[in-house]
């Protein structure tokens, strides 16, 4: 019996399928991050203009308008952006008897931070009361022929100097600048005439500089204007305009000059004897757009310094313009003899008119294309001083309002 049940048990074994072994896990893997989708930002396209109480800046939508420049520097005009975006530059008029001009230039953040001067020749570092200092002394004459006539009472500014001086009986003035040097600055009336003259002078601490008999002019102080950032936003072209009282044959109206952003290395691009520079300088790449008085556009070639193109075009009063981001529009200007003015986009082998406006009626003192050329920023300027700024839509030549209250825009995005 015991032998038959361990036969039962056997055949029931054969029977039997095998068992099929568990399949090794998977070792853990953690799970993948989901990878955010990072849309492209929107284009930020921002104007900046001048008001009557400083520069301020608002979206080409009509939003998010804010005061960059504060009174704090008076009379704040003509803003330029950057190519970067991260400065403005401009000119205002402050601290003159601290200044060789009664006008300079300017940049600043933005947001208005970080303002600085850039002309004439700033210093960093040591504030202009600090620091090592040498002596210059000289006398301001007027020459007449053989005879040199000394000019006392007149206004003597120096940089570094925080109060104007005057000459003294016999024309002689002494005063001090930073070791190093700097300019000194003459400046009053003779005979019912502005005279001027300003030299740079080299000092050494403690020591005496002679300028000796240092002779004036008719003239007024010149006036750095109109910046725009060329070089990769390490200079700054602009125009030093020269006031016409008796000037001499051959001295120029209006010179093209270039200075770096940190005050140094100012340089004369070229000098204009024949016609003073009514707009820009507008720079695109190595190229400066300026219009001239006689109504002639002329392109210069940063890197020659001469004038790479000229073309004629019309006049008006006041004059403006402004260049396609790509160099190959230019707008401008123009004037007919009964006071209606015309805004005209020049290309390579057309002028066309975009816009026009009336004698009498507000017309543009200021404009610029937008990053995309397809549009122009522009203010509107009564002649009560009024003004407005509007956004010209270049293919269906339609004027949208953007704000009151606002003169010379320049656009950014480029």
């Amino acid at each position: 019996m015991r032998r038959l049940l361990l036969v039962v048990l056997a055949l029931s074994a054969c029977g039997r399928e095998p068992e099929e072994a568990a399949p090794p896990k998977a070792p853990a893997v953690a799970p993948k991050p989901a990878i955010p989708v990072r849309l492209p930002g929107a284009t930020q396209e921002r104007i900046a203009f001048v008001r009557g109480d400083g520069l301020w800046t608002i979206s080409s939508d009509g939003s998010d308008l804010a005061r960059i420049v504060p009174p704090t520097l008076p009379r704040a005009a003509e803003p330029a952006w950057s190519f970067d975006r991260r400065w403005i530059a401009f000119a205002a008029a402050t601290d003159p008897d601290a200044s060789l001009y009664p006008r300079n230039l300017f940049v600043a953040r933005p947001d208005g931070a970080d303002a600085r001067q850039v002309t004439p020749m700033p210093r960093a570092g040591l504030g202009a009361d600090d620091g090592p200092k040498g002596i210059v002394r000289g006398r301001a004459v007027l020459v007449t022929g053989p005879d040199r006539r000394p000019l006392p009472n007149l206004r003597l500014t120096a940089y570094g100097l925080r109060r104007p001086e005057t000459t003294d009986a016999d024309g002689g003035f002494q005063t001090y600048l930073p070791a190093g040097g700097g300019w000194v600055k003459l400046s009053g009336v003779v005979e019912g005439k502005p005279v001027l003259a300003w030299r740079f002078a080299a000092v050494t601490e403690g020591q005496v500089t002679e300028l000796k008999d240092v002779p004036l002019s008719p003239g007024v102080e010149d006036e750095p204007s109109a910046p725009a950032w060329c070089d990769q936003d390490r200079q700054l072209l602009y125009v030093l305009r020269h006031h016409p009282v008796d000037r001499s044959p051959g001295t120029p109206l209006s010179t093209l000059r270039r200075i770096r952003v940190d005050g140094f290395g100012d340089e004369s691009v070229a000098a204009f004897t024949t016609g003073s520079i009514l707009a820009g300088p507008v720079v695109r790449g190595d190229s400066a757009w300026i219009k001239m008085s006689d109504g002639t556009i002329l392109r210069m070639d940063l890197r020659s310094k001469t004038v790479a193109e000229s073309r004629v075009a019309g006049l008006s009063a006041p004059d403006a313009l402004a260049v396609s981001p790509n160099g190959t529009q230019i707008a401008t200007m123009k004037m007919d003899a009964s006071g209606a003015r015309a805004l005209v986009i020049l290309n390579r082998d057309a002028e066309v008119t975009v816009k026009e406006w009336k004698a009498g009626e507000a017309a543009p003192r200021g404009f610029d294309f937008s990053p995309d050329g397809t549009r122009i920023v522009l203010d509107q300027v009564a002649a009560d001083g009024k003004s407005g700024l509007s956004i010209l839509t270049i293919a269906t030549r339609t004027l949208a309002p953007l704000v009151d209250g606002g003169s010379t825009p320049v656009w950014y995005g480029r």
